[in-house]
């Protein structure tokens, strides 16, 4: 049997030490034998989905996020906010999204609340420029039900500027 190649000044445990720690990080880093994403992540993924939609025009995968039973603050429902988000992807075909300070809080397996910040900065292309350009900073906060597998919006608040619209 051969000595075991060891590092000058190293032994062999501190060694095998390091190669345990490098298995444990790869398999944190992979997600083996763990639970599968809890709910943080999972609207974190659909929130994501959402900015890629806006960004891309695509209003047919928003509403497809908002529910059933959606219902906001102004008397709403997903009939109204699904036109309102195809009017206003219609009129800004250029959009450019940015989420900050996403804080998502799970209420319970099923239910969770999200709230952000959005820049979002959209070209009318039906002007010129510079008149074409529109830019916001909205406050968004989110009700959300797991609907099946998927996570649903069932209510929005947002404020821009300071006033609710």
């Amino acid at each position: 049997m051969t000595a075991p190649i060891c590092l000058p000044g190293r032994s062999i445990e501190f060694q095998r030490l390091r190669v345990a720690w490098l298995v444990v990080a790869i398999a944190l880093i992979s997600g083996c034998d763990g639970p599968g994403p809890g709910p943080e992540a999972e609207i974190s993924q659909l929130v994501d989905t959402a900015v890629d939609a806006a960004r891309t025009g695509n209003a047919t995968a928003l509403g497809e996020m908002v529910s059933d039973r959606y219902q906001d603050p102004q008397g709403r429902d997903r009939r109204a906010v699904v036109f309102l988000l195809r009017t206003l992807l219609g009129r800004y075909p250029n959009l450019l999204v940015v989420v900050r300070d996403l804080q998502v809080q799970p209420v319970s397996a099923a239910l969770a609340t999200a709230e952000m910040t959005l820049a979002v900065v959209g070209r009318d292309g039906s002007r010129s420029l510079p008149a074409s350009i529109d830019a916001d900073r909205v406050r968004i906060r989110l009700a959300l039900e797991r609907d099946g597998g998927d996570w649903r919006v069932t209510r929005a608040e947002w404020t821009r500027g300071g006033a609710r619209f």
